[in-house]
């Protein structure tokens, strides 16, 4: 079953240790600058149509699709758009950058 913005959320207050300008964070969900990170990944858990059935892993995000063919790079171009069009032109920064070097 997916996650949801909220169980996100609470899933980052695991008691990871966190600095930020030299200083102990201790709850990245509330701390002034980076909550704006955390807020912003956690949207993304409820975009409806996010997820796509993945052969050997389940349900993923589309995100980590590794494009195939021509229609792959184009519907990830489409993913990309949308999702920057729907949080107001703040480009999902979360998943988009490193996948983008996903492959196998």
């Amino acid at each position: 079953m997916p996650r949801s913005a909220t169980e996100y959320i609470n899933s980052v207050r695991d008691g990871r240790t966190v600095y930020y300008r030299g200083k102990r964070v201790d709850d990245i969900t509330t701390h002034p600058v980076i909550s704006i990170a955390v807020r912003h990944a956690a949207d993304l858990f409820d975009v409806k149509d996010r997820l796509y059935e993945d052969p050997n892993y389940g349900l993923i995000s589309k995100y980590f699709r590794v494009p195939r063919n021509t229609n792959d790079l184009l519907e990830r171009y489409k993913l990309i758009y949308e999702d920057t069009l729907r949080f107001d032109g703040l480009f999902n920064i979360v998943q988009a950058i490193g996948s983008d070097a996903s492959s196998h």
